[in-house]
C-alpha cells in the first residue's frame, strides 16, 4: 500500500491548501496593525523609529529589538516606490 505523503512535494502543497484556507476563511486581524505600520513606514522613510503624534515623529519603544529588523522588513514588500522625504 502506497502512502499518500511519501513524496514531501505532496505534503507541503496540502500543507499550503489548509493554510491558504485558514487565512481566506477565517480572516485575523489585531487592533495594533496600523500602530505597527505606521512605526515601520516611518523608520524606513525617516529613519525614526517612532509614530506620528501631533504632526512630528516621536521615537517610541513599544517591541523588543527583534522585532525592529521584522517590522520593516515586512513593510518593505508593500511600500509603493516615491518620495523618501516629506515635503514642507
Amino acid at each position: 500500500m502506497k502512502r499518500v505523503f511519501s513524496n514531501p512535494l505532496v505534503a507541503l502543497i496540502a500543507g499550503l491548501c489548509l493554510r491558504l484556507y485558514f487565512v481566506l476563511k477565517f480572516p485575523a486581524s489585531s487592533g495594533d496593525t496600523v500602530l505597527y505600520e505606521q512605526i515601520a513606514t516611518n523608520w524606513l522613510k525617516h529613519h525614526i523609529y517612532g509614530m506620528d503624534v501631533g504632526g512630528a515623529i516621536i521615537p517610541v519603544d513599544l517591541r523588543m529589538p527583534g522585532y525592529r529588523r521584522f517590522s520593516p522588513s515586512s513593510t518593505l514588500s508593500r511600500v509603493t516606490p516615491g518620495p523618501t522625504h516629506a515635503s514642507g
